[in-house]
């Protein structure tokens, strides 16, 4: 038997893209996909806890919202400040993907 490669998975959970404006960019992906409009939740401050970007404490937080797309899941994210990683760049490249999530069934072996 071979041994597995990658981090042991091809199932997709989440696709995320940073935005400027969530509520416009939920208005547009839900008038697109034909979805009701979900609830945006705000990240707790980054000083409660622990974010650190770039080796400094930063208190950011984002704001985010979640779409069901039958299995996968559209995460947009609109950050809260500018010293963090959802922000970084974010004033040359604008609007844009910002991670795939993966479902894993041994998350040892995935982040191995």
């Amino acid at each position: 038997m071979n041994a597995p490669t990658g981090f042991g998975s091809r199932k997709l959970a989440q696709v995320a893209f940073v935005v400027r404006d969530i509520d416009a960019s939920l208005d547009r992906w839900c008038a697109l996909l034909g979805a009701e409009r979900t609830n945006i939740i705000v990240t707790d401050p980054g000083d409660q806890v622990n974010l650190v970007y770039r080796g400094t404490s930063s208190s950011d937080a984002c704001k985010l919202a979640f779409l069901d797309m039958g299995g996968v899941q559209l995460e947009l994210l609109e950050p809260i400040g500018g010293n963090n990683a959802w922000a970084e760049d974010f004033d040359t490249h604008g609007e844009r993907f910002h991670h795939l999530a993966f479902w894993v069934e041994d998350m040892k072996f995935a982040v191995e």
